[in-house]
Order: C-alpha cells, then sequence, then structure tokens
C-alpha cells in the first residue's frame, strides 16, 4: 500500500506582433484585433493511493511470476490565464477523481519458452484549451472562419492496453520462435471536435463542439 503526490506547474508567455501589408502605402500597419500579450500559468496537484501485489514462484529452471496494482487519484487543475485581449482572461479551478489498474503475468523456462502477458487500464481526462474556448479569429480571410466555443466540456478518456510476447529458450534447437501482439481500445466522452457551415455564397465557418464519443481501436 503507497500513498504519493505529484505537483507541477508551467508557466508560458507570448508577444504576437501581427500586421498588414497595405499595398498602397507599401507598409506594414500593426493589426491591433491580432496582436497580443499573453501569460499563462497551470498547476497540478495529485494525490494517490495505490495497492499492489506480487506472487512468485520458482523451482530450478522455472521462474512464474504475477504483479497486480490498483490506483486512485483525485486530480487538481489550476489555470490562469491573462490576455491582453480582454474576453480571454480566464482562470479556472478542476477536479477529477481518477483510477488505474494493471495486472501483468510472466512466464520463463530456461530450457522451453518465455512468455509475458500484461493488462492496462486508466481513465484520465482533458480540459477545453484557452483556444478552442475564445478563438482569435483572423478576418483577412473571410471565406475561412474558426470559432471557439465557451460552453465546452472536459472530455473524459478510458484506455485499456493489451500487450503479450512469446519466445523460445531452447538452446539445442536450430530454429527459434519468436511472436508479440498488441492492442489498444480507447473511448472518448464529450471529444471536442469541430462542426462546420458552408454557406450558399462559398463562406466556410467552422466551430468546436463536444461530439457525444470517439472510439478508437487498434
Amino acid at each position: 500500500l503507497r500513498f504519493d503526490q505529484a505537483f507541477n506547474t508551467n508557466q508560458s508567455n507570448s508577444n504576437a506582433k501581427v500586421s498588414d501589408y497595405d499595398s498602397a502605402s507599401k507598409n506594414f500597419i500593426i493589426n491591433n484585433n491580432l496582436s497580443n500579450l499573453n501569460n499563462r500559468k497551470t498547476m497540478g496537484y495529485i494525490p494517490g493511493l495505490s495497492l499492489a501485489k506480487s506472487f512468485n514462484k520458482n523451482r530450478l529452471s522455472v521462474f512464474k511470476s504475477l504483479n497486480i496494482q490498483a490506483k486512485i487519484m483525485e486530480d487538481f487543475r489550476w489555470e490562469d490565464n491573462q490576455s491582453s485581449i480582454a474576453w480571454r482572461n480566464l482562470n479556472r479551478q478542476m477536479q477529477f477523481f481518477r483510477y488505474e489498474a494493471s495486472i501483468n503475468y510472466n512466464s520463463f523456462n530456461s530450457q522451453k519458452n518465455n512468455y509475458n502477458l500484461s493488462m492496462n487500464y486508466n481513465k484520465n481526462f482533458e480540459y477545453p484549451s484557452i483556444d478552442a474556448l475564445f478563438t482569435i479569429v483572423d478576418d483577412i480571410n473571410a471565406y475561412n472562419i474558426t470559432v471557439g466555443n465557451p460552453n465546452l466540456k472536459n472530455t473524459v478518456i478510458h484506455n485499456l492496453n493489451l500487450n503479450g510476447n512469446y519466445n523460445t529458450q531452447n538452446q539445442k534447437s536450430p530454429y527459434g520462435i519468436n511472436a508479440f501482439f498488441g492492442a489498444n481500445y480507447n473511448l472518448s466522452q464529450n471529444p471536442v471536435t469541430d462542426s462546420v457551415i458552408n454557406a450558399l455564397s462559398g463562406k466556410r465557418i467552422t466551430y468546436y463542439i463536444n461530439a457525444d464519443q470517439g472510439k478508437n481501436l487498434n
């Protein structure tokens, strides 16, 4: 039984200077709608409680082991975004309950073969970025505009991973066999994606939305 804590912090600063070229005067003119200063600070604190158990068996040239682990975590996130563009100023706090589990089995026989099987599962989450919530729209291309959505929800992610390998260990054999397999299943709830409006005029407006779910299997 183990209790651990993780803490991380990050700060990024940007100074975007955007100009438009005036072909008449042949000068660059500052675009005040796009030029901006941005200061982003993030902090994360994750206390976790894990339970692990191992079973081992040895005899002569044979070794077998089974390892099981489960962990629960409370994920606290803070983000403070300060921008010279007033509507991009954002201060938010999030709290999310996470958990993960794994099981690993290994069998080794120095005279025959060695194989390993493992399965891992974890539940995580992602929150929409400031650029997805409050997008800076460059209207220089009036026919292709991306719009943010301040009502976006967090994305919950479930991931299941399976792995296995097998290889022969008989030193007297003139050949050897090696094989492996891997599988991964990912389920996202409320994933951030985009929706598109194509107007008859040819204008294309893209805006961020939450889809119901997304699945991926490899």
